[in-house]
This record gives structure tokens, sequence and C-alpha cells, in this order.
């Protein structure tokens, strides 16, 4: 059989600027992944072979096929290696002692020895990246400003400190010819049509693709094109090319211009479009829904998938969907407008007194309010969007909006949706399960009563002592309510307040260290506020008249943030030691109260 490649060994110069296919992700290596790499070119071991493809026209000779991690680390050392040096590599002792081997500077910085700690090597590193020779003048200069002797400056003994720092910025930089580090590659001979399928072979090791890595992979090599005149769209599809090539390698087979030929169109594939998607819908919102694994958002990819009736993990078949689709800048329209009403529906009701929102959600819970609004109002007909109009499409998107928020917390606090697959989303939202949902129903009462109240108690338990996300959401939830017309009366951002100080909690003899960041603990004030009563109560702090004018917010609001009336919260102040049943006590008077506020505006106020 004829081989239909060729071995090489190429000097990283000979490379030169390298491109890279569309099939290729973008770049996923840490700097520790990074520094291992530099290292074991340092320590001349193997460090893998590049698989290259000669490339017939275009600036770069080569495409990269496998190894542009390693390459791409190279490039990155080569341009700034600044980022591979740890604090560990400066050391001030290792200079001061090869300065102490000249006798005459020896003499020089006798007693001064502590100044060398003064600069900052590191600083004047970065700032210079690959200019050795200026790094050796500024630290000079900086050494000669903190020992200021006259005899220090002599000709002679400046050549010699020079000498000296050259020396030392060696041993730290350990500095590595990378353009005639010598490369092992292999490059095709003749063109390879799948190239997906090379790629995502070479690439079962080391750092693992992504579902949507492997479904760039596979779109980007087959030829189905989209019908897409969307100039949103096109334009982030541009961008995402044009910041790569900034920042990475370059792309092969991207021609700007054609992508951005908004009259013709189809010129973009099913992994660009849904990329675009997902950013667009990122900017259309005003915090990112969800929390990002990846650079990219996803949301585009999982929300099409389930408009489609297609389980987010058998997602493959969404290309074929979206290429005989008829309007694509619709569907983009819908998803947009969907995902914004459930955005400002949450938004609306989990926004703090001073504008903050705290939410917090999976990917796959917001993903389901999302896909059953879409489907209340709209169905795919003939590849085509079409309204939905039917008395029970119209009462069901009623349903999911009054009853969005119970569901939201409700899953929250169960953790319904914690480490949940795409099944519980696709069994939830697919069309023939839809009319089911139990987002178009309201949670029983007693039911979600019981669930908090577990809730409550699993926190008071707790002794985290970060206010965590969900203890944010829940109460931000209830002072929305209770703050109703406060927001003219706060002129400053409100912080996460402790009611029962942690600082004096935790140093209370014995510790107190259970339940401190409670949501029965906590509220919001200004943080100017926050800041200058320290371990003070709000009534301690205003037993002093001069205190009296440094508040923010004036002192008949405080109870529409739930902070305590004094005798409530008397058992914290002064020096004098807390009681664990005194804690408890309060504890459990605030869960009663934070809890009726919750099931009270759920249940009764609509």
């Amino acid at each position: 059989m004829e081989r239909k490649y060729k071995a090489d060994d190429l000097t990283f110069k000979e490379l030169g600027d390298v491109s890279k296919p569309k099939i290729q992700r973008g770049f996923r290596w840490t700097q520790r992944k990074q520094n291992e790499l530099i290292n074991t070119i340092r320590e001349g071991l193997p460090f893998g072979t590049f698989l290259l493809e000669e490339k017939k026209k275009g600036k770069s000779k080569y495409s990269i096929l496998d190894g542009q991690q390693r390459y791409t680390t190279m490039k990155n050392y080569k341009e700034d290696l600044t980022p591979f040096i740890s604090n560990d590599d400066i050391n001030v002792d290792r200079l001061i002692n090869i300065v102490h081997d000249n006798n005459d500077l020896r003499k020089a910085i006798k007693g001064k020895e502590s100044k060398f700690n003064k600069v900052n090597y590191k600083k004047i590193i970065k700032k210079h990246k690959t200019d050795k020779k200026s790094m050796i003048r500024e630290m000079e200069q900086e050494l000669l400003k903190q020992i200021d002797n006259e005899e220090l400056s002599e000709v002679e003994k400046l050549h010699s400190l020079e000498d000296c720092i050259e020396v030392w910025l060696d041993e730290v930089l350990k500095p590595i010819d990378i353009d005639n580090v010598r490369v092992p590659v292999i490059i095709l001979t003749d063109k390879i049509d799948d190239k997906a399928d090379v790629f995502i072979k070479l690439n079962q090791g080391g750092v693992k693709l992504t579902k949507y890595e492997l479904l760039a992979a596979m779109w980007n090599s087959s030829n189905s094109e989209l019908c897409c005149d969307d100039k949103e769209i096109l334009e982030q599809v541009v961008n995402k090319y044009k910041n790569t090539a900034n920042k990475e390698i370059e792309y092969d087979e991207v021609d700007e211009n054609k992508i951005y030929d908004y009259e013709s169109g189809k010129n973009i594939n099913a992994y660009e479009y849904l990329y675009g998607l997902s950013k667009i819908i990122d900017k259309n919102i005003e915090t990112t829904l969800g929390k990002k694994k990846t650079d990219e958002s996803a949301y585009g990819f999982i929300i099409v998938s389930e408009i489609f009736n297609i389980a987010s993990k058998d997602m493959i078949g969404v290309d074929k969907k979206l290429s005989k689709f008829k309007d694509l800048r619709k569907l983009k329209e819908k998803i947009v407008d969907s995902t914004v009403a459930v955005y400002k529906r949450l938004k609306n009701e989990f926004k703090a007194p001073d504008g903050s929102v705290y939410l917090d959600h999976t990917e796959n819970q917001i993903v389901s309010f999302i896909v059953a609004y879409f489907k209340t109002k709209y169905k795919i007909d003939n590849n085509r969007i079409v309204d939905k109009k039917t008395a029970g499409d119209k009462r069901n998107n009623e349903n999911l909006m009054d009853y969005m928020i119970q569901h939201y917390i409700y899953d929250n606090i169960t953790d319904e949706w914690v480490g949940s697959g795409d099944k519980k989303l696709h069994e939830m939202v697919k069309d023939e399960n839809l009319n089911n949902c139990r987002y178009f129903q309201s949670i029983n009462k007693d039911n979600f009563s019981f669930q908090l109240e577990k809730w409550f108690e699993n926190k008071n338990s707790d002794d985290s002592k970060s206010v965590k996300p969900d203890t944010k959401m829940l109460l931000s939830f209830v002072l929305n309510k209770t703050s109703k017309g406060l927001n003219k009366d706060i002129e400053d951002k409100l912080q996460w307040e402790h009611i029962g100080i942690k600082s004096k909690l935790l140093e209370n003899t014995p510790k107190i260290k259970v339940g401190i960041s409670s949501p029965s603990n906590l509220t919001l004030i200004p943080t100017f506020d926050n800041i200058h009563k320290q371990k003070l109560t709000y009534y301690e702090f205003e037993k002093d008249s001069k205190n009296k004018s440094l508040f923010k917010l004036k002192k008949d609001c405080l109870p529409k943030l739930l902070y305590p009336c004094h005798d409530d919260i008397k058992w914290v102040e002064g020096t004098k030691s807390i009681s664990k049943e005194e804690f408890e006590s309060f504890k459990e008077k605030r869960t009663s109260l934070i809890l009726g506020y919750v099931l009270d505006y759920l249940f009764n106020e609509k």
C-alpha cells in the first residue's frame, strides 16, 4: 500500500506560521499544561509529532491537523515567556550570592542586601517580555536606586553588576531558543477527505473534546451549508474567526468576505449558525444565563435541538433539520424573544433593591423554561415557524409565566436539576409530553412548605462561612417584595450582611460555626454602612450621635430590608459571650419569618 505521508524533522522556525482547518477547536491548554511542555523541551525529551497537511495556497505553508496545543504553546513562549515564570523561579537570595562572588561588589552592597528584595523583578520581566538587555538595564537602575551607593555607581562596577544580573536572569528565564527546536513532523502527501474523522481519532487522549467541539468537527467537514442571510448571525461568525486569528492559529478555508455576503447567504454550516445564535442569546440578556464551562455558550445548540424535538445528546441530526429550514432569521428572533421573556420574568422577581439580580440555576433548568415558553407560542410546520393560536396553548403559556417562580425556587431548593443529564430536559419539553409539563401547574403548597423547611434546616446547620448562590437567590426574592418603594432611598450598592456578626460568632468562646451564613442570619445593607459600623449592629452604631450622619439608610427603612428590631438582636451586642442557644433561637424565629414571606408571595399573591 502506498504511503500517504512523509516523515521529517523541521525547526520551529521552518514550520513558520501554520494555519488550521475549521474542524479544529480553540486553544484549550492551561498555563500548567503549557509549562509542562516547555520543561519537557528544556530537558531535551520527546514531545510528540505534529501532523501537517501541505497547503497549495495561502500565507502559511502548512495546515496543522494534530499538535495545535503544542504549537500554540511554543508560539506563546517565543512571544512572551513571562507567564512561564513562577514566583519560585525568582530567587533573590541567589542573585545576592552571585553579586557576593565579586569582591568589589560585595564591599559596595555590604549591609544593604535586604534592598535587593525591594525590586519587582517579575514586573520588569513582564514589561520587556523577550528583550533581555532592557530587563538587565532596568533591574540595574532599580538596584542602584535602592542601594544608593556612589561607590557602586563606578563604571567598572556597573559592568560587573550587569554581568551578575545577566547570569542570574539566565537562571531565572532558563531561555530556550524555540526557533531552533527541532520538531518531528508527519506531512500528508495526499488529500484526506474526512479530516473530521482523523481529528476525532487523534484527540481521543489528552484534553477530552467537548460535545460541541465534536459537533464542530463533524459539521465543519460536511458539505451541508445553511441558507442564512442574517446579518447578526454572520457578524458573530466573522468575529469568531477574527478573534481567533488575533490570539491563536488562523483557520484555513475562511473567507470573511464570502461569509459576509448577506445577499447570497448559504455560506455557513450548522455549527457556525448555532455558535452565532448562542452569542446573540448572551448579548440579548443582561446577565448570561447559567454557568459557562468553556469560552463558548451552549444555549443556542441545546435550545434549537429541543425545539426540533431532538434530545441534545442526539444533537448530530440538528444540522439536517437546519439545512431544510426556510427562515433561520425568524428562528433566531423567536428563540431570542423566548429567552428574554423568561429572563425578564426571573429578573423582575429576584432583583434586589439596588438593582442587583441574584439567580442560581443549571443550564438544563433555564433551557427547560425557554423551550417550554417557545413551544407554547410557536410550532415548526413544514420547516417554518408558525404562531400557535389555540386557547389551550395560550393557557399553557400564561400558566407557565404564572408558576415559573414557584418551580424555579422549588427545583433549586430540592436540587432537582443538579447532576441531571439531557434526558430529564428532553422528557419534560418534547412535543408529545408538552401538555403534561409540570410547569403549567401550581406546586402543592404543603409539599413546597415541607421542602423549604428541609432546605432551611440544612442551611441552619451548614458550617460554610461563605454566602451561597441559592441563599442569595431566595433572600433577593423576599427582599424584592418587602422593599417595594425603597429603591429611591438606596444611593449605594448593597452588601450581604451577617446580622449575627460573623467575626463575633467566630471569635466567641466557644466558637459558633454552624449556620453563620444561613439565610436566617443574612440581609442586604448599604456597603457604606457596612464598612463604617464594622462589628456593631445598626442600633449600637446609632448610639453615638456623630454616627447618625454616616448612615446611608434611614432607620425607618431597616424593616423593609428585614433587618431585625433592636430587641431581637441585643444578644449579639456588646462584648459579652454569645450563647449558642440565643443564636439558634434567633435563627428559628427568622426562619419562620422568611418562610412565611416566601409562601405568602408565591401562593397568595396572584
